[in-house]
């Protein structure tokens, strides 16, 4: 079998040269002793990092999945993750599989606590303290002895998920979830939110795309969860391809799942609208009951994030000379802030009449240009083809303009004009004109430049300067937007 990793040279070395800490896990449930709710309160008071500016509110948290034991599905299947002799096929016969689910009062439990997650010696895989979810059973050995580890979740599935695949186009159904969400309210100036978390399944590599379990973090509705490249949490063919996976089928890391992601970062965007947010964290098995994924979380702080919203957009240096263009410096969150097309990272470089967009890291794939007083908030956008700008259409102000539909990689040089000059935007003022962009992938520390295009503007023509030319410059333009 082909093993797709992501290691690095220093990491694999690393990883030769002592034995990683074991996790612990406690398990949430109502039994042995009866000491948690249900309802997933404890889970949220583990999740915050305290002092970040971020704040439960109380009462609100919701938890779905297998607290007391008890078969909430309906077919009462249990399985304990034996694979039959004759091999397993993904179908559960009408039966059930023989055995039982883990024996014990204390074996119940589809979430956990987890403590001292780190899977190599140098600590590079490894999470702070934080909660385990999980489809089935959250008390996943520390070695990767079982080909099928399983236990049961709620049953049910998750809307939330099922979305996310359809909007993806895939055929599949959330079978089996177990789900955290809370209310939460923040300081003034937390705009965003960020969790740690790694994504491990054992349905990993043999049943991707028959089974591709999936995993998610909504943030007041918008899922921030996904490989560094972008794509969903779940277990596909494309996923492993792209590297998004540890392969652990020969039990070099000490935990139970078959593949497991390295560490990753979710940073999510608030609503501005609301005073109250929410956040749900979800995973679930797809198509059947089976075989376990899990989603390790922690660490969830409030943040200042620049370029979240139009009134907080990412400015140039101080010291910067727009002589040369703006230079901005720009980190696209790994899990989707600024690949997301909806959540765009907005800047504010300083135009009169357009200018030009250059990226150094991944291409752009979409631009939301602002609204203007003065003129009809329609813009033209030319992409760079190698050696001069083709004319792709005209923008809207406020709309998204979808670059992908011209050039399905992006593009990594665009121009806009058609800012009527009676704005007089002022070249040496770093808050006139407000950008969104979105990218075609992650990348952190690029260097994006964005140089002005001016043109001088008098708007009261004097008598060497009749007022025929101002209707020859508007006669260009009015061309040059029809084109």
């Amino acid at each position: 079998m082909q093993k797709h990793t992501i290691l690095g040279a220093a990491l694999a070395a690393a990883l030769t040269g002592g034995t990683a800490q074991a996790v612990v896990f406690d398990l949430y449930n109502d039994v042995n002793p009866a000491m948690y709710t249900g309802t997933g309160e404890e889970l949220a008071d583990a999740l915050i990092t305290p002092g970040t500016g971020i704040y439960y509110v109380p009462g609100s948290a919701a938890f779905v999945g297998n607290f007391d034991g008890s078969p909430g599905w309906s077919d009462g299947i249990f399985f304990d993750g034996e694979i039959p002799p004759d091999g397993f096929d993904g179908e559960i016969p009408p039966d059930g599989f023989d055995g039982e689910f883990p024996p014990g009062p204390s074996d119940y439990g589809s979430a956990a606590f987890y403590y001292g997650l780190s899977l190599d010696p140098d600590g590079i895989l490894g999470l702070p303290d934080g909660v385990l979810l999980t489809s089935g059973y959250a008390d996943p050995p520390t070695t990767n002895t079982d080909p099928g580890f399983t236990g049961l979740a709620s049953g049910l599935g998750d809307a939330g998920l099922d979305d996310l695949i359809a909007a993806a186009g895939f055929p599949d159904v959330t079978m089996d979830s177990t789900v955290l969400s809370f209310d939460f309210v923040v300081d003034p100036g937390v705009n965003a939110v960020s969790l740690n978390f790694m994504f491990g399944s054992d349905e990993y590599p043999e049943y991707a795309d028959s089974f591709p379990d999936i995993g998610a973090i909504f943030v007041d509705g918008v899922n921030y969860a996904g490989f560094a490249d972008g794509s969903l949490l779940n277990v596909r063919s494309g996923t492993i391809a792209a590297g998004n996976f540890l392969d652990n089928t020969d039990g070099t890391y000490p935990i139970e799942y078959d593949g497991i992601s390295m560490p990753l970062t979710a940073v999510g965007l608030l609503d501005p609208s609301k005073e109250v947010h929410n956040i749900k964290i979800a995973v679930s098995d797809t198509n059947d009951q089976v075989l376990d994924s899990a989603l390790f979380v922690a660490n969830m702080q409030g943040l200042f994030v620049p370029g979240a919203d139009p009134d907080n957009p990412i400015l140039p240096p101080d010291d910067d000379d727009p002589s040369d263009g703006f230079d901005f410096i720009i980190d696209v969150g790994d899990t989707g802030v600024g690949i997301d097309p909806t959540q765009p990272i907005f800047i504010d470089p300083v135009v009169s009449v357009g200018y030009i967009y250059e990226s150094a890291g991944p291409a752009f794939a979409t631009i939301l240009l602002p609204h203007l007083p003065e003129g009809d908030d329609l813009y033209n956008v030319y992409g760079w083809n190698g050696s001069s700008f083709d004319f792709l259409g005209v923008a809207s102000a406020g709309a998204t303009f979808d670059l992908l539909a011209y050039n399905p990689g992006g593009y990594n040089k665009i121009k806009v004009d058609g800012i009527e000059p009676q704005n007089l935007l002022d070249p040496s003022d770093n808050t006139a004109f407000v950008t969104g962009l979105t990218f075609v992938g992650g990348g952190s520390g690029f260097g994006l430049k964005m140089t002005p295009i001016t043109q001088n503007y008098n708007p009261v023509p004097t008598p060497a300067m009749p007022a025929l030319l101002l209707l020859g410059l508007g006669g260009l333009w009015w061309a040059r937007r029809r084109a």
